[in-house]
């Protein structure tokens, strides 16, 4: 620990920074830095930190933690890396992380934020993957660009009912079991309990929208946004999820889809829309909707190269 510097506001600082040279952020100083103090102060706290201090300053740390019950419904290390803008840390980052990464066996909760192509570097050195990337784009400017479209024949939206929700859960389950490169936590009994929880509990929450596609099969497809209109972060942001049983995909279902949500999230109050994909569609649909990159998740054993993620990488 370095004397006489908080290391936990200094990283708050460094992190708040660099979420706000990202165009859509929107977070008033005080409830940024506290929102980030929420996240970052029980890794300092339980886990272990380096930091960088140069003439005074922190110029970056790396802090990682290991999480028994993490988001994902199994335990994984947190990972958090941060930089001062403009600093020369290249090779301090290269040689922490090297001696940190290859001693955390498990899965790996790794986000780096896009202005920081240092870090990016040094993990893709170590044998690290690109498992997804996290975009931002306007609700506004995506409705513009994406005009209209309508759903095959046989297909047809419907709002969630209670019903629903076993049905939904089993398509999630069945859909990333099958392909756990889309997300690899996705059929985790774990998750799928939060999925659950989240899902019942927004069928009677006016911040979500769900949505179901249905055929003759009955349920098939289920899409939804929540949107929180005072994110600390982000403002008037929203979130959506997606999930289409195999013989809707390649049909024409997801610009309608989207559509669908993006309208639910302007009707809603929401500025802008934020999420993580590897999905080759939704890249392709975000690339001409217009959204931009802030992070990028990475874990080991990806089955993607970097042309995967065009036109996002590399940094």
């Amino acid at each position: 620990m370095l004397r006489g510097v908080d290391l936990v506001g200094a990283h708050v600082e460094l992190r708040r920074a660099a979420i706000a040279r990202h165009g859509f952020f929107e977070g008033p100083r005080a409830p940024a830095e506290e929102k980030l103090g929420d996240y970052l102060a029980p890794i300092h706290a339980e886990g272990e930190v380096r930091a960088l201090q140069r003439g005074g300053a922190i110029d970056a740390i790396v802090a990682w933690r290991f999480d028994e019950a993490s988001w994902f419904g199994t335990p994984v290390w947190t990972i958090a890396i941060d930089r001062r803008e403009g600093a020369d840390v290249a090779r301090w980052l290269d040689a922490t992380l090297a001696a940190v990464i290859p001693a955390l066996e498990g899965e790996l909760d790794l986000s780096v934020d896009a202005g920081c192509p240092e870090a990016y570097r040094a993990l893709r050195r170590l044998g690290l993957g690109v498992d997804s990337v996290q975009l931002v784009g306007d609700v506004e400017a995506a409705r513009a660009r994406l005009g209209g479209g309508a759903l095959p024949d046989g297909v047809t939206l419907a709002p969630m009912e209670e019903a629903d929700v076993e049905p939904v859960l089993a398509l999630y389950e069945e859909t990333f079991r099958a392909a756990p490169e889309h997300c690899w936590f996705g059929a985790y009994p774990g998750y799928l309990e939060k999925q659950r929880a989240q899902l019942v509990a927004g069928l009677g929450d006016g911040t979500r929208t769900q949505t179901t596609l249905r055929t003759d099969r009955g349920v098939r497809g289920h899409a939804s946004a929540t949107v929180a209109l005072d994110n600390p972060l982000w403002g008037p942001i929203a979130g959506m999820s997606l999930c289409f049983a195999p013989e809707l995909r390649g049909r024409g279902v997801l610009r309608p889809v989207y559509r669908h949500l993006l309208d639910a999230m302007h009707a809603a109050g929401a500025r802008t829309f934020k999420g993580g994909t590897s999905q080759p569609p939704v890249l392709r649909l975000a690339s001409e909707m217009g959204r931009e990159l802030t992070a990028v998740n990475l874990r080991r054993d990806t089955p993607f190269g970097e042309a995967h993620f065009a036109p996002y990488l590399p940094l």
